[in-house]
């Protein structure tokens, strides 16, 4: 995930500097609008440059929301990636003591602290958590 972190914030640097921050709008006419589908980051630098300007009609607003959803996705993601992680060490200071680790140690204490910050910061609730039924 670090690398592919990396990767996006590099791809975003560079097109900071190829794509100008905010367009020219002219008056009483529609922005050119960069297509979702070929350049999500110009897309966005431009849902938020309308946004800013106040020109809600001329919002992509299907993408938007889809890009909203995601959001709530991805945190749920990093939620269930940080539970399986911290259960995988749990599992191992328990049934593997002899192979324990400072290691292990220190990324328990890790993902309990971050699992916890993450679920403080956003309040998940219990109707986001998997039940057997669903």
């Amino acid at each position: 995930m670090h690398g592919t972190f990396s990767l996006f914030c590099q791809v975003s640097w560079m097109a900071c500097i190829t794509i100008p921050k905010q367009q020219k709008m002219r008056q009483n006419s529609s922005m050119n609008h960069t297509s979702y589908e070929t350049d999500v980051v110009a897309w966005a630098n431009e849902q938020a440059a309308l946004i800013r300007a106040g020109h809600f009609n001329q919002l992509d607003l299907a993408h938007i929301a889809e890009e909203i959803e995601d959001v709530g996705k991805s945190e749920q993601r990093e939620l269930a990636s940080r539970m399986a992680v911290l259960l995988m060490h749990l599992l191992k200071w328990q049934f593997q003591s002899d192979k324990r680790t400072n290691s292990w140690t220190a990324t328990i204490k890790t993902q309990r602290r971050l699992l916890v910050r993450r679920i403080q910061k956003h309040q998940v609730s219990h109707q986001c958590s998997p039940t057997p039924n669903g």
